[in-house]
């Protein structure tokens, strides 16, 4: 997470990393975010230059272009594991919503609608249900507002562990059902691929063991 002595500028710097994460590769114009945070140039720039530094373990690159443009350029892995970082340290178990102001009506209620659906079928402790919530919301925005390149399923896994995957009977049906919902609420021009059923398993696994 994103630290200094001042939470105002926390908070601002993480909304900052967040926009540039969950619109990444797209490049937004300085000035949009000068608007979005409230901001002066000079502070944005500082800002920036603190955002670049936070993201650079996760060997996401944040890139300035000579039109006045600035975007967030790395794998999607990385991408998606930094803005569950910084969704994850500012969780308040229990609160699904996030503090940031990147919002979707209909996509937040789904997620939390889906979350209440799987521990119909099984147990889930609760901070495994905001881990799921915070995953949930990483992709459905990243699809929502992003360019998203996942790799093909075939390369990512082995038939085996497909295989074992989708022999998981509670939550493998639950994360079909759950992407498939998804789909329905974005836009007609974003498909999203089979690999998000299975990375979604592996998820619920990994957040209730």
């Amino acid at each position: 997470m994103i630290r200094d002595m001042n939470p105002e500028l926390v908070e601002r710097q993480a909304q900052l990393a967040l926009w540039l994460l969950v619109h990444a590769p797209q490049h937004t114009a300085l000035t949009d975010l000068k608007d979005y945070l409230r901001t002066d140039e000079e502070t944005l720039h500082h800002d920036l230059n603190l955002v670049s530094s936070y993201l650079y373990p996760y060997k996401i690159v944040v890139d300035p272009t000579d039109d006045q443009k600035v975007g967030a350029v790395g794998q999607e892995s990385n991408i998606i594991r930094a803005v569950l970082d910084l969704l994850n340290a500012a969780a308040v178990t229990g609160q699904f919503t996030t503090h940031f102001s990147i919002t979707d009506s209909e996509l937040e209620p789904y997620f939390t609608d889906r979350i209440e659906a799987l521990t119909a079928v099984m147990t889930v402790p609760a901070d495994a249900k905001q881990k799921l919530y915070n995953y949930l919301w990483t992709v459905g925005m990243r699809y929502r507002f992003g360019h998203v390149k996942r790799p093909a399923l075939a390369s990512y896994f082995t038939p085996a562990q497909l295989a074992l995957i989708s022999e998981q009977k509670e939550s493998h049906p639950w994360s079909q059902q759950t992407i498939d919902g998804l789909d329905k609420l974005l836009p007609e021009n974003v498909e999203l691929p089979i690999i998000e059923d299975y990375l979604l398993t592996l998820r619920v696994w990994l957040y209730t063991h």
